[in-house]
């Protein structure tokens, strides 16, 4: 979250799936990094596979917790908003539980706040966005930049266009800043603004 000049995504297609079985966290990290390349066909095929090469996995264990946060990254990438919440809620009790400040914790909120943007649950975006402001951990642009871009989208689809606004002209600000203008976390800034655009010209036409 801290360089904009991101690698490519990765090429496995000389690479056997069942090779990695028997190291799961590898495994578990080249399928977070597929879906957060939007992958989400690849990344669930590892994983599934995952999941079938672990006979048992500790259900308050790390390797359960990330799983669980995958999954609901997965659901969020298929417009599965019911099943991102379900599947975020369950990592998160087994942070709770037993990984207080793990580093992948921020995962979860950073997922929530959109599933709940779909779900127009706004109260829960608001509170999901100052849990995960809360975080010390937190990379700078993902702080300045990708939430608050989630929270430009959020009021922008509750009616609350003028913070809407705001909010994106801000972060874009923050994302030029940072060199971040270029990265996906630029997405929801960009798209707030774009229907921030829309809005004032359709209310200007209605005026005139």
């Amino acid at each position: 979250m801290r360089d904009p000049a991101t690698p490519g995504a990765l090429d496995l297609s000389t690479v056997d799936p069942s090779l990695l079985a028997g190291a799961p966290e590898r495994l578990l990290a080249l399928a977070a990094d597929l879906l957060l390349w939007g992958d989400w066909v690849c990344g669930g095929q590892y994983l599934d596979l995952l999941e079938r090469s672990q006979a048992v996995t500790p259900p308050d264990s790390r390797l359960a917790a990330r799983l669980a946060a995958m999954r609901s990254l997965r659901c969020a990438l298929t417009g599965e908003a019911d099943e991102a919440v379900r599947h975020a809620l369950a990592a998160r009790g087994i942070e709770e539980r037993t990984l207080p400040g793990d580093e992948w914790n921020a995962a979860v909120p950073l997922i929530l706040l959109r599933a709940y943007t779909w779900l127009e649950d706004f109260e829960a975006v608001d509170r999901e966005a100052a849990a995960v402001l809360a975080m010390p951990s937190l990379a700078e642009p993902a702080r300045l930049v990708d939430v608050r871009g989630a929270q430009a989208v959020a009021w922008f689809d509750a009616g609350r266009l003028a913070q809407a606004a705001d909010a994106a002209r801000t972060a874009e600000a923050d994302a030029r800043r940072l060199g971040f203008e270029q990265h996906f976390f630029a997405g929801d800034y960009l798209r707030a603004m774009a229907g921030a655009a829309r809005s004032s010209g359709t209310s200007t036409r209605r005026s005139s």
